[in-house]
């Protein structure tokens, strides 16, 4: 018979009972914010949405021009099974917001644990810091029911620096694929993104012990953007989203 420490049952127990508060935070996210104060712009996300739902894709009205007047096509993704499913979209839009907050409390808690991996426990207390400190700011708590894809962004940018410090810290090649892959998704969040994740990808380029193979990932890359980028020409005769 083996014997197992009652320390680790203790430990066990403990992590437990913090992801079920994780998840009752979730759950119950939706009963503090009932009430919402909709931006008008959000209701041409409903708008394209509930075309896409019907099969009239990216067209704003009933003419079916294909029209690209909307500046996220993640978030606009994002709405179309809740619109598929009958859930009204400006509750599907507080859902998914709340969830960028929780996902990038995980983030949060990721980021500690490869900067600290002799502490990995005490990262669940990033991860309460950071949902206590969304809680406590009311321009946070307002962009919840606001919406838009504005807090889509705070994902997307934990998602560049926890990329970055695997890359700091190990400098694999599977790291920097998972850096470019929050860099492409980041961009469908909101264009400007392009912009703003260059400079991670160019010090997690550096990183890399292997720069032949990330060269590879970045041709990669470029190639699924030009092939996105031709795509975006040929259905909306642009480049960039008109709403920029």
């Amino acid at each position: 018979m083996v014997k197992v420490p009652l320390k680790i049952f203790v430990e066990v127990a403990w992590k437990q009972k913090i992801k079920v508060v994780f998840l009752l935070l979730l759950v119950l996210w939706p009963f503090l914010y009932i009430t919402t104060t909709i931006n008008d712009d959000a209701f041409v996300y409903y708008t394209y949405a509930k075309n896409f739902a019907r099969g009239n894709f990216f067209a704003y009205d009933p003419r079916e021009f294909a029209s690209e007047g909307f500046t996220s096509i993640a978030y606009l993704l994002l709405l179309v099974p809740f619109e598929l499913a009958r859930i009204p979209l400006p509750l599907a839009a507080l859902l998914i917001n709340m969830c960028s907050i929780f996902g990038a409390a995980i983030l949060c808690c990721k980021i500690f644990e490869v900067m600290f991996p002799s502490k990995v426990r005490n990262s669940y207390w990033v991860g309460f810091a950071f949902l206590f400190a969304c809680f406590l700011d009311t321009n946070v708590t307002v962009l919840m029911g606001w919406g838009l894809e504005t807090l889509l962004n705070i994902p997307a940018c934990f998602g560049f620096i926890y990329g970055a410090v695997l890359l700091f810290r190990w400098g694999k090649t599977k790291d920097f694929n998972l850096l470019l892959f929050a860099y492409a998704m980041s961009v469908l969040v909101r264009p400007e993104n392009l912009l703003l994740g260059f400079p991670w990808i160019v010090l997690g380029f550096f990183s890399l012990s292997s720069k032949r193979k990330g060269a590879q990932s970045v041709a990669v890359f470029l190639l699924v953007g030009l092939a996105f980028l031709s795509w975006k020409y040929c259905v909306f005769k642009d480049l960039l989203p008109t709403g920029i």
